[in-house]
């Protein structure tokens, strides 16, 4: 009898050996059906009993086409051919899961099992749709495809940063976004901001917090983090674009402006809060806000001495999720572009 078994954190309830890695269901003879990409992702097989169990033995994994006049012969190198479909498919259709990989291999009369085609995708690690996404950015961005409308419509509904990829700069520091986040008032006993500026390229991040003269912090967070962050690696940063509700987009106080004209640095707002800083709302500021504690409601030094460290952390270590760091921390993504340009600097 055919069961439906939801995964949980990558394990299996299995019936027969337990609360087991997906890794192995996946080599399970008795699997049919394999789906990672619905909202509560699962796996259908036939179970055999105990008993059917004792009196069998496994047989060898084989790859077994059905057999049609019109199926394509893989012969010896049905797997390697089997391997590049699936990749090839995969990528054109990165939304595409086992199941619609399937039908289409189907309608070039090309048969395997819905097992079959899982392990392939899985040894490619391309079984759950994020890394398929992933992969086709990275290629993208390293132009080793040039990518289809198709293609770039399912990406842009898949990763909001994605789609606002001509906010990114084409080195570290080139172009930073600047936004104000209020730390939870709950937990701190009074209004406090704190001014952020995210750098496009690499996702690092510099803050501090405030009570007041907001204009003044903004100038501040620029002036002792983020310029001599960047100036030190002889990095130059050419604009910064302020976000939504920022007290320097107010009319009313020019020296944010005049001060980026000094500088000789482009200046533009946008009225809709970017999805990168979306992006550190979700992976850095919620979480490091539910871990303040009340006793530091008075403390605008320690608060901004913990504000340092914990950001310190996130950018030498956070494996940043989609576009564009792709599992990178921002750290990484900085030191890889150094590396690249010493490395062109010494081939001359």
């Amino acid at each position: 009898m055919e069961v439906q078994l939801y995964v949980s954190d990558g394990h299996i309830p299995c019936p027969n050996r337990g609360n087991i890695n997906l890794d192995i269901c996946l080599f399970c003879e008795h699997l049919t059906e394999v789906e990672l990409d619905a909202a509560n992702p699962f796996i259908r097989c036939t179970p055999p009993t105990v008993s059917a169990i004792a009196k069998t033995e496994p047989e060898p994994l084989r790859y077994r086409p059905k057999k049609s006049a019109h199926a394509k012969t893989l012969g010896n190198c049905e797997m390697q051919v089997l391997n590049e479909l699936v990749s090839d498919i995969s990528r054109l259709h990165p939304e595409w899961g086992v199941r619609r990989i399937k039908k289409s291999l189907e309608s070039e009369n090309v048969y395997a099992s819905t097992r079959k085609i899982s392990l392939v995708m899985e040894r490619e690690g391309l079984l759950f749709q994020r890394n398929r996404m992933n992969r086709l950015m990275s290629l993208a961005m390293t132009e080793q495809v040039e990518l289809t409308e198709h293609q770039v419509e399912v990406l842009e509904l898949h990763d909001a940063c994605f789609r606002e990829r001509g906010l990114t700069g084409s080195y570290p520091g080139q172009h930073v976004i600047q936004a104000s986040l209020q730390v939870d008032r709950e937990r701190v006993g009074r209004p406090i901001m704190s001014q952020v500026v995210i750098d496009t390229y690499s996702g690092y991040t510099f803050a501090n917090v405030h009570c007041d003269k907001p204009v003044l912090h903004a100038i501040s967070v620029l002036q002792h983090y983020v310029l001599p962050f960047f100036k030190e690696r002889h990095l130059r940063t050419e604009e910064i674009t302020t976000a939504q509700i920022h007290p320097c987009k107010s009319g009313s106080d020019h020296s944010y402006t005049e001060y980026l004209c000094d500088l000789g640095i482009r200046h533009n707002s946008l009225e809709h809060e970017p999805a990168l800083v979306q992006r550190f709302v979700q992976e850095f500021w919620k979480p490091w806000s539910r871990q303040l504690r009340v006793t530091d409601q008075g403390e605008l030094r320690n608060l901004q001495s913990q504000l340092v460290k914990s950001l310190r952390r996130f950018n030498e270590s956070a494996s940043l999720p989609g576009f564009p760091n792709l599992g990178q921390s921002p750290r990484q993504r900085i030191d890889n572009y150094l590396d690249h340009r010493e490395s062109c600097r010494l081939s001359r």
